[in-house]
């Protein structure tokens, strides 16, 4: 399997004093590739913040994911 950065837009609302102490280590972003087989595939995107943090929205919601035989 080749892995391709794909960048990923996410917009997070929270308190002014957490936003501020947000970095990029504590937002973990996957796509969950269990059970497909070879092909192209449209996964859905998921992000995991901690419970200070609100998800609002991501950008984009799936990622095209080609599996190889």
């Amino acid at each position: 399997m080749t892995q391709v950065p794909i960048p990923i837009t996410v917009t997070i609302s929270g308190t002014q004093t957490k936003l501020n102490e947000l970095s990029d280590s504590l937002i973990i972003i996957t796509a969950d590739l269990t059970g497909l087989d070879s092909g192209t595939h449209k996964v859905p995107v998921k992000v995991d913040l901690p419970k200070e943090y609100t998800l609002i929205k991501t950008s984009p919601e799936t990622v095209d994911i080609t599996i190889e035989p």
